[in-house]
């Protein structure tokens, strides 16, 4: 069954097979936010992961609102939640090309 301690724990294990940086700089790990179930989810379950200590890497969070559907920003507002809920650094960007 699935479950968001779940899903942490996969993360946990995926993410720490990664290679180290080789310039020893801290990497920040970035989610593409949607504000749609999938990417709301993997947020805050890697939030989880730094809450509790078991990922060291800073959070940030990107939304792009293309403007392409009427409730795009009330989609935006709703990341912007999110990413302040779960602690990541959210940038929030409004596509006007």
């Amino acid at each position: 069954m699935f479950t968001p301690t779940l899903l942490a724990e996969r993360l946990e294990s995926l993410l720490a097979a990664l290679p180290d940086d080789p310039a020893g700089r801290t990497r920040t790990l970035c989610i593409a936010l949607s504000g749609g179930l999938d990417s709301t989810a993997l947020l805050a379950a890697c939030a989880r992961l730094v809450g509790d200590r078991r990922l060291a890497s800073p959070l940030r969070a990107i939304h792009v609102d293309h403007g392409l559907q009427a409730e795009s920003a009330a989609w935006a507002q709703a990341c912007r939640r999110h990413g302040r809920e779960d602690g990541a650094n959210l940038d929030n960007r409004l596509d006007e090309d």
